[in-house]
């Protein structure tokens, strides 16, 4: 019987601070998005007694409610704040900064590739183009059935002067694989 009571004991010492953190960061997590919604909707009042919407509107055309915009952000900066405060409590803040500083690497190595995809193979066919001088600035060309004259050529495109003046904007890795041809006058 003592064992037991020694094992209830030992249960109860493990499991009852973590209740008690549980409970606590649930509570600052709801208290947090109270404050979160209450601040929102003052950041949104105080910019509507300025006038911010009907002013951008008029300054610039703007579409979009500014208004509005702030609110949702003091809102979710709020709530992210009260969140943090909540994964503290219970001890977890080391580790979920650690997966959101992870999720960044990778969504930063996913948009700096995308970005690149088009921009090397441009470069390499633009140092190309530079190279063999075809075609050059002032020939004219058919490219896709379109004639017009070399305007401009610099690492990443081709800039061709159609005869009704439209520019057509030729990547120049497409320019090297499509069928080009020099136009004599």
């Amino acid at each position: 019987m003592a064992l037991f009571q020694r094992v209830v004991d030992f249960v109860k010492g493990l499991v009852m601070p973590l209740l008690n953190n549980m409970v606590i960061a649930v509570f600052t997590f709801f208290i947090g998005l109270i404050i979160g919604r209450i601040m929102g909707k003052i950041a949104h009042r105080i910019l509507h007694a300025f006038d911010v919407d009907k002013t951008l509107v008029k300054a610039m055309g703007a579409k979009v409610s500014i208004e509005s915009l702030v609110e949702i952000l003091v809102s979710y900066v709020i709530y992210v704040i009260f969140f943090m405060f909540a994964l503290n409590q219970i001890g977890l803040t080391q580790w979920v900064m650690y997966l959101v500083a992870g999720i960044a690497c990778v969504v930063a190595l996913v948009v700096a590739f995308l970005a690149l995809k088009d921009l090397i193979p441009n470069a390499v066919a633009g140092y190309f183009i530079m190279r063999r001088e075809f075609p050059k600035v002032g020939d004219i060309i058919k490219v896709d059935g379109v004639v017009g004259k070399v305007s401009n050529i610099n690492m990443l495109e081709t800039r061709v002067k159609t005869k009704k003046g439209d520019i057509i904007s030729y990547p120049n890795s497409r320019l090297l694989r499509s069928k080009l041809e020099k136009v004599v006058k």
